[in-house]
């Protein structure tokens, strides 16, 4: 099973680099034939991720996400959704690019990393974890979206800005449109952020026996992130922020996500994928 797995895996990243291609050659030649290989790229590739996942996931027994590994393709699966659900509605061929790009960079980071299935460990099965861990991916799948489209906003408004219009101008939307898609993304990925932290302030009680540990980072940069998503809402509805400001703090909070991150690798705490500080 985990060599259909395998295999799948890898047929999910050779359509993906393919959708991606294909939308980079929309930019110079719009053409229906390469609009729709691109589109069937990028569906193939999350249907093949879709079954990779539940085989990997019916050889563990369990929800596949006790590695860096399953971790990655996780996230890219989440993200790889949402970016299929907005990809037909809005045909932003220079969203695609920069989606599609940033997606086949991290399946090809995730081709290094150790695929060997370990037994599972006591402290991942809870049935919360599943529940923390769909909120939190489906929260961190809407705010890589509205980082991407906000890359494109401040892209489009520093043209607008200082009058050089580059080849890209005509490629992306008014300034309206990306900024209000960001807010629209932001209302989605908050609240499933919000409950992700619940669920997980849940499992911990039933695994660890408390709710919250301020002295375990992870779960304090947890908190600091969003903090600086909670703070979009409130500049943005009480003290009038929109345009530039409003995205380049939507930007602040896709970076402190990447340090959450970054500290699941490097630093020990129980969200470690270095799992013998698990449990």
């Amino acid at each position: 099973m985990l060599t259909w797995s395998e295999l799948v895996y890898r047929g999910a990243i050779l359509l993906l680099g393919v959708a991606f291609l294909t939308n980079f050659g929309t930019l110079f030649a719009r053409r229906s034939a390469h609009t729709l290989l691109g589109t069937l790229g990028s569906h193939g590739s999350w249907v093949l991720l879709t079954v990779s996942l539940a085989l990997r996931a019916l050889a563990r027994r369990h929800f596949p996400i006790q590695s860096e590994f399953e971790a990655v393709v996780l996230f890219v699966w989440t993200s790889l959704t949402g970016f299929v659900l907005l990809e037909r509605r809005l045909k932003w061929s220079a969203m695609n690019v920069v989606f599609l790009f940033l997606a086949e960079g991290a399946l090809l980071y995730s081709l290094g990393l150790p695929r060997d299935l370990t037994p599972l460990l006591p402290a991942l099965r809870s049935r919360w974890l599943p529940v923390h861990v769909t909120l939190n991916f489906a929260a961190y799948a809407a705010l890589t979206l509205a980082f991407v489209i906000g890359l494109l906003y401040l892209g489009q408004e520093w043209q607008l800005k200082r009058k050089r219009y580059t080849f890209f101008y005509n490629l992306l939307p008014p300034l309206d449109q990306l900024e209000r898609m960001v807010h629209i993304l932001l209302r989605w990925g908050f609240p499933l952020l919000t409950l992700g932290l619940i669920a997980g302030s849940l499992y911990a009680r039933m695994v660890w026996g408390f709710f919250w540990d301020w002295r375990n980072p992870k779960l304090t940069w947890s908190f600091v992130m969003w903090l600086i998503y909670a703070g979009y809402f409130g500049l943005h509805e009480f003290a009038g922020w929109r345009g530039r400001r409003a995205v380049l703090w939507t930007v602040v909070g896709f970076l402190a996500l990447v340090v959450n991150y970054g500290i699941s690798l490097m630093v020990k705490n129980p969200h470690s994928f270095l799992q013998q500080f698990i449990g």
